[in-house]
């Protein structure tokens, strides 16, 4: 569990609660502009954590210890082996973002946390299904990044990445940000950075999904995200909603008429046959 000084929590007990204070979020801190991210998630009896990766449940119900870099670079070599039986794009081998959202994207076990754009997204994963609380977590991802932590040497490397990016014509934010991740994986740190592939999916774009990417899986996610160097400012960074469980049926219900359910987030028979379960919070509007 993170330390509850490095965030600050809000109990809300209905819709308009829950709204007001997302809108009451800060937009920006000393001159500099808050980038708010979302994650909705429920809590069940004897969770341990408020933030894990697939990676790391992977790890904790197969009791492989802490030190998963290993883990992983056989688990992305095994999939990028394979991936080619199944569909006909394949990743660049330089661009572990994108394998890892494919990974992702399927179900394999990844070092990457699901956030989005959207805070009405994130609360309807976190209302979703029943569970013994829900939350919703605001996370400005300009302060926790890996600029804030390494800030020269981040700096450095995004400006040489942006010169090389504009001397070969090719995309500027994402060589930005593969600078960015290639330093990580070749030096660990405790850090977490926002990052998306270029090639964006149907579902992420429609959930409007961004990733939180660790610095060091050798460490838990919560490690990384309570690195020294964001201590600082934590609290006015990172906020948690924690939603009255009374409160869930009309919220699920306001999130109905704003057409956000399984069925719009999740395209296809599968998901409109799941959203069939949330639409009986309001068993007026079927038929």
């Amino acid at each position: 569990m993170l330390e509850q000084h490095l965030y600050r929590s809000i109990d809300v007990n209905s819709w308009d609660a829950l709204v007001r204070e997302c809108q009451n979020l800060p937009l920006d801190e000393d001159g500099k502009e808050k980038k708010w991210i979302f994650r909705g998630q429920k809590r069940t009896h004897g969770d341990k954590f408020d933030f894990v990766t697939s990676l790391e449940r992977a790890a904790q119900a197969f009791e492989l210890g802490n030190k998963l870099s290993e883990s992983e670079t056989k688990l992305k070599r095994e999939f990028r082996r394979r991936l080619h039986h199944y569909q006909i794009h394949l990743p660049d081998k330089e661009d572990t973002l994108e394998l890892l959202a494919l990974m992702q994207h399927y179900g394999a076990p990844t070092r990457l946390l699901d956030w989005t754009y959207s805070f009405y997204v994130a609360t309807f994963f976190a209302v979703e299904e029943p569970g013994e609380s829900y939350e919703v977590w605001a996370l400005n991802a300009n302060w926790f990044s890996v600029e804030t932590v390494e800030h020269g040497t981040i700096c450095q490397l995004k400006d040489d990445a942006e010169k090389k990016a504009k001397s070969e014509n090719q995309d500027i934010p994402i060589a930005r940000q593969q600078a960015v991740i290639d330093f990580l994986l070749k030096n660990p740190r405790a850090a977490v950075e926002n990052v998306n592939p270029f090639v964006l999916n149907e579902r992420l774009t429609i959930q409007q999904g961004v990733f939180l990417f660790p610095g060091d899986i050798d460490r838990g996610f919560e490690e990384n995200l309570e690195a020294d160097g964001y201590a600082a400012r934590s609290s006015s960074n990172l906020y948690r909603f924690k939603i009255d469980t009374n409160a869930r049926r009309k919220i699920l219900q306001n999130l109905h008429r704003m057409n956000l359910n399984r069925a719009t987030l999740f395209p296809g028979l599968d998901g409109f046959a799941k959203s069939l379960w949330t639409r009986l919070s309001s068993p007026e509007t079927l038929g």
